[in-house]
């Protein structure tokens, strides 16, 4: 506007004219519930009623609102404690009448259970307001005792990490008395609805698996313990919520070794009987030498100048296979020191000497 001003033309003004733009939510009256008193010895389902209108009709997940309507109409209940929660949708009836199915585990937490979120929109974006509700008594023995968790098998039950990372396989009877293994959607225990989980705990890190039914109470899942596991264990928890919130658990020991490298036999050096000044020398392993230890493993060398009386210390820069003999190494033997390392530790294996070194 103000560069359309500065050039001496007036910006075009436009007015829009119609029915006034609606702010409002829809209506929603008679919510009530049927039965509106249970008694969850057993599972129990409520069914909730409510007549809803609005001029733009109610949302039912088409939009435009929430990013292309991708939410319906719901409700859900809360325990008088705040820790159950269920939640179910609302669908269309005839006229203008909805309703909602919900269903409250065996043992759920017996009193009032009361609105704990009330979710509907018009198709223009406008809430509801949460209507008058007189609540759902919920009646009997509230289950307290946490799933049983037997038979937990690790396997295989040691391990060894020498030749890297090693797949386990954890398995275990999981039951429960009333409310039931914790599964969606009938879960009511907030934040604990995931269902029975399997954690290794390595020294240096920890890895988790959703355990996954396999045949009546039986669950497994199959992790893999990488080769940087610090031994000598690793600590396997099985836990399990029921669907009222109540969480088992049992742990178990998984025996983890890991081992320095080692070489199956001492390096050589292919030299004459006789070194002198100039030549060059080299260090190997005899074939057939095997390698042994946690992987990976790293190899080097460091070739070392020995006096007379056998006391050695290695020669500065001298870290390859081949050594070029120097004026500094006369009357000293020579010898060569193969250095493996691993996560473990390091170890090292030496040459027998050569003849001491003449001009």
């Amino acid at each position: 506007a103000q560069d359309l001003a500065a050039g001496g033309i007036s910006a075009p003004s436009f007015t829009v004219s119609g029915a006034p733009v609606d702010h409002t939510g829809p209506l929603v009256t008679g919510l009530s519930a049927s039965p509106s008193q249970v008694n969850t010895s057993n599972e129990a389902t409520v069914t909730l009623t409510a007549a809803m209108s609005d001029p733009s009709g109610i949302n039912m997940g088409d939009g435009p609102y929430f990013g292309g309507g991708s939410y319906g109409p719901s409700i859900a209940l809360r325990s008088p404690s705040g820790k159950l929660r269920v939640e179910a949708p609302f669908t269309a009836g005839l006229g203008d009448q909805f309703e909602a199915r919900l269903t409250l585990p065996a043992g759920a937490e017996p009193g009032l259970w009361t609105i704990s979120s009330f979710l509907v929109t018009d198709k223009l974006g406008n809430f509801a307001h949460v209507p008058n509700f007189a609540g759902v008594q919920v009646d009997g023995i509230p289950d307290l005792t946490p799933p049983t968790i037997q038979a937990v098998l690790i396997t295989p039950a040691a391990i060894s990490l020498d030749a890297g990372a090693v797949a386990v396989t954890v398995s275990a009877t999981i039951t429960d008395n009333l409310a039931g293994i914790a599964s969606y959607p009938l879960c009511a225990a907030i934040d604990l609805c995931l269902g029975p989980t399997v954690n290794l705990d390595y020294g240096n890190g920890a890895i988790s698996a959703a355990l996954t039914p396999t045949a009546g109470s039986n669950y497994s899942a199959t992790l893999t313990v990488p080769a940087t596991a610090i031994p000598p264990t690793a600590t396997v928890t099985i836990s399990a919520s029921d669907n009222v919130g109540n969480v088992g658990s049992q742990t178990q020991t998984l025996q983890i070794s890991r081992t320095l490298p080692r070489a199956s036999q001492r390096p050589t050096i292919n030299s004459f009987p006789k070194v002198h000044v100039g030549q060059t020398i080299n260090a190997t392993l005899p074939l057939g030498t095997a390698i042994s230890g946690s992987q990976p493993i790293s190899q080097s060398w460091q070739w070392q100048r020995c006096t007379l009386s056998n006391v050695c210390s290695d020669i500065p820069t001298a870290t390859n296979a081949n050594y070029a003999i120097t004026n500094a190494d006369l009357q000293h033997t020579l010898r060569a020191e193969l250095i493996l390392t691993n996560a473990v530790g390091t170890s090292r294996a030496y040459s027998g000497e050569t003849s001491p070194v003449i001009p």
